[in-house]
């Protein structure tokens, strides 16, 4: 069994009308609801949250594995929608995260450590040297891309209006 965490993603962009369904089935498979310790009832439910996101939309997982929600990332990628995940950490092991992720990112996308409480961003030894940060500007640029991590309003494309 591998360490289990809770995780908040935001996901925003243009959802082509085609791959709705695969988004929907990929929240299920994740098994996230709309806040904690709520779930989603219907899937009318999930498509009156999507539809809702103005500002991204935010969706809820408690102990997931190692803070990854793979099948809504990966949906992301594909459909070329930006993610910001944030998970807890794991005791010693690792701490908590955040993870920005935009359409033509290579990879992951970018990661920054938070404190304790998943708020402020810092820096560890180990980001700075697996980041190979030079110097302290680097080091201050990379933590202002976490000050605020926009994510743009979720679009269904094709679907009226509420």
């Amino acid at each position: 069994m591998s360490d289990r965490v809770n995780a908040i993603i935001t996901i925003g962009g243009r959802v082509p009308a085609d791959r709705l369904e695969d988004l929907i089935v990929a929240i299920e498979e994740d098994a996230l609801g709309p806040d904690w310790d709520v779930t989603f009832l219907t899937r009318d439910e999930v498509v009156a949250h999507l539809q809702d996101g103005a500002v991204g939309v935010s969706l809820y997982a408690r102990e997931v594995a190692s803070g990854e929600l793979p099948s809504v990332q990966e949906l992301c990628v594909e459909v070329g929608l930006s993610y910001v995940l944030t998970h807890g950490g794991y005791g010693c092991e690792w701490g908590p995260a955040r993870r920005i992720r935009r359409p033509g990112d290579e990879g992951d996308g970018v990661t920054c450590s938070l404190d304790a409480d998943w708020g402020a961003a810092c820096v560890t030894k180990g980001d700075i040297l697996r980041l190979e940060f030079t110097d302290i500007q680097a080091v201050l640029a990379h933590l202002a891309l976490f000050d605020d991590p926009h994510v743009p309003p979720l679009e269904i494309e094709g679907a009226g209006s509420s």
